[in-house]
């Protein structure tokens, strides 16, 4: 089926998103009439970044796009969501 190999990769749900816009670029349509519920039921965004959301009222993957930055940029969002927390590793 389409798309399986995502679903096995585990990503940062701003990578996730990011990537998103990325296809919706290179397949059309598809992606950018995505609604925030669908995001959120396909994995690519978090519980606490769909209700920012819809808080805001972001629509459009720009609109998404710069509520998340904003939001990072403000420390309202955990680093996981964020795309910068880094796993320690043990050795």
């Amino acid at each position: 089926m389409k798309g399986e190999w995502l679903a096995t990769v585990t990503m940062k749900p701003i990578t996730a998103f990011g990537l998103s816009l990325g296809f919706a670029w290179l397949c059309g349509n598809h992606v950018w009439s995505q609604t925030n519920q669908q995001l959120l039921q396909e994995g690519l965004i978090s519980p606490m970044v769909f209700e920012l959301l819809e808080r805001h009222g972001a629509k459009t993957p720009e609109q998404r796009f710069d509520v998340i930055r904003a939001a990072c940029s403000a420390r309202q969002l955990p680093e996981i969501d964020c795309g910068t927390s880094r796993r320690r590793r043990d050795y």
